[in-house]
């Protein structure tokens, strides 16, 4: 990857040029129309589109300044797991959430970067442009408290990346600086925080966009920005950020700040445990299928949201019949789209049923990748045990068949669903199916662009 350099020619054009862009497009470059799944049709949707244009405008010059390019780079790097974002609210506000993560806060103090300063400075040119409607949206931005970047997770010492909490009303200004291909070698990581990215704004929810390509000259100054065809090929090559709208979902992480993998071991004794009990995790996680689009301003862009679903039966009886009850991971788990175009493994180490008891037969897990929109259900029967009473022969048990249901929101088909049997779990689970093994964990679901493994442990009594 190398900087964009400008001959003598290009850079007395720039000079003799009011426009913003260094030259205009090519008359090939246009947006291949298969790639583009939805553009903004009610009026606040263009409302917000050609507020984000806005928005990217005062990036460009924003980026004029080296130390902005630093500053913005360092919060996207600042996140640990899943897509590098961040949202827009965090970098206009004085009392940013991103305060709350003592390590990032540590090493812009070492670059002599500020966010007061950043923010004080982008809310000048914002206002400087005298666009009231740009202003006014801004300010909302602003206003909205629930909107948070990071907020403190549950294990000390440790910051996690989280969507808004709180109530939200019907404006929801979750407007996102996302990059979508992080650096990754130290050369690479040098290089993104010394040139402005290539700014795209989120016009449609697509895989395909037009984007602003930064030009520099000999000295390293900005001269100006070409209009270039970002995608995902484009996007893996050069810094690249989107100005749209992305979800941040949160990330749990421990003390070490990434989640723990562990393999098949013996029972775990645990000194006056009155029962044997099976813990079960969803562990590893790889998704080889983009689900989401590269660029959105609805909320369905980056990476893929990966939702692990559970239900069971078990002791639990309503109007005289068995239900089922729902269970979702805990954490919820992004799976960033650079990780899903190399095809890497990601550890979730998600809580799946803490005590699967023995006598709970059958459970039921389902594979979804979640959206915002378009309600599903899904269904069927689980074979369980229930406490139907006690006669003077003491307690006893019936197995039958309870219904359950589950609601979720996805444009896609669901990804998997099946059954569990108590009585087999522990053996299969340690066993290749037909697809592999990973950490010593039958691969599941092989034949899928999502496949998984299940971990478990075993605690008795001494």
């Amino acid at each position: 990857m190398k900087k964009q350099l400008l001959g003598a020619t290009a850079f007395l054009a720039i000079l003799c040029s009011c426009q913003k862009n260094i030259s205009p497009p090519p008359a090939e470059l246009k947006v291949d129309p298969t790639k583009v799944m939805r553009l903004p049709q009610t009026q606040e949707e263009k409302e917000l589109v050609a507020n984000l244009n806005k928005i990217t405008d005062v990036f460009k010059e924003m980026y004029k300044d080296q130390k902005n390019v630093k500053l913005v780079r360092a919060v996207l790097a600042s996140r640990t797991v899943g897509d590098k974002a961040v949202y827009l609210r965090d970098l206009l506000i004085e009392n940013s959430s991103l305060k709350e993560n003592k390590v990032l806060m540590q090493k812009l103090n070492e670059q002599n970067l500020s966010l007061e300063l950043f923010a004080k400075n982008i809310n000048a040119k914002i206002e400087g442009t005298k666009d009231f409607q740009l202003v006014s949206y801004v300010n909302k931005i602003k206003g909205a408290n629930s909107v948070k970047t990071v907020v403190r997770s549950a294990v000390k010492n440790t910051y996690a990346v989280g969507e808004p909490e709180g109530p939200r009303d019907s404006f929801e200004p979750e407007v996102t600086l996302y990059e979508p291909y992080p650096p990754e070698s130290a050369e690479d990581i040098a290089y993104y925080g010394s040139v402005a990215p290539t700014l795209v704004t989120a016009t449609a929810d697509a895989d395909e966009g037009i984007g602003y390509k930064p030009a520099y000259d000999n000295n390293n100054v900005l001269l100006g920005y070409e209009e270039v065809l970002v995608n995902d090929a484009f996007a893996e090559e050069n810094p690249t950020l989107i100005i749209g709208v992305n979800g941040i979902e949160e990330e749990v992480v421990n003390n070490s700040g990434t989640p723990i993998a562990y393999e098949p071991e013996p029972p775990v004794v645990v000194p006056n445990l009155p029962r044997r009990i099976l813990k079960v995790d969803i562990g590893d996680v790889r998704c080889t299928k983009q689900y989401d689009a590269l660029i959105s301003f609805t909320g369905n862009g980056g990476g893929s949201e990966i939702r692990f679903v559970r239900a069971d039966a078990y002791m639990k009886m309503q109007d005289g019949q068995v239900v089922a009850d729902n269970f979702f991971t805990p954490v919820p788990n992004d799976i960033s789209r650079k990780d899903i175009r190399k095809e890497n493994w990601k550890t979730f180490n998600a809580e799946w049923d803490g005590d699967w008891e023995t006598d709970n037969l059958q459970e039921f897990i389902a594979v979804y990748e979640e959206d915002n929109r378009n309600t599903s259900e899904v269904g069927g029967k689980l074979t369980t045990s229930y406490s139907s009473g006690s006669t003077t022969s003491g307690s006893f048990s019936v197995g039958t068949e309870g219904n359950f249901k589950i609601t979720y929101k996805s444009d896609d088909q669901i990804i998997f669903q099946g059954k569990l049997n108590r009585d087999v779990f522990e053996v299969m689970n340690t066993t290749d199916q037909g697809h592999g093994k990973r950490g010593g964990w039958g691969i599941r679901n092989g034949t899928s662009p999502v496949t998984f493994t299940m971990w478990h442990k075993i605690f008795t009594g001494s």
